[in-house]
């Protein structure tokens, strides 16, 4: 955990975690699993860690979630035709 005048950040490293945030713009609550980052916007939410990233469950409000791209990964996770 990370708890400063400007953030409130916790990274989950295995497991799961029930999370009841209130709101405060000038502290963003991030919490970060593997590579899944998700921030609250004043909410109540669940993040289970998983092998590659974590499962978001929101249980009232609302919440950002964003995945960082792995090394040589292209963004596109459709699988080329083959002629």
């Amino acid at each position: 955990m990370d708890f400063s005048q400007a953030a409130r950040n916790v990274h989950l490293i295995r497991g799961e975690a029930l999370f009841v945030v209130e709101r405060d713009s000038a502290r963003p609550f991030t919490v970060t699993a593997g590579d899944t980052t998700v921030r609250a916007l004043g909410t109540q939410f669940n993040v289970r860690r998983r092998a590659e990233g974590a499962d978001v469950a929101v249980v009232e409000g609302a919440v950002q979630v964003t995945r960082e791209k792995r090394t040589g990964e292209t963004g596109s996770r459709e699988r080329p035709r083959r002629s």
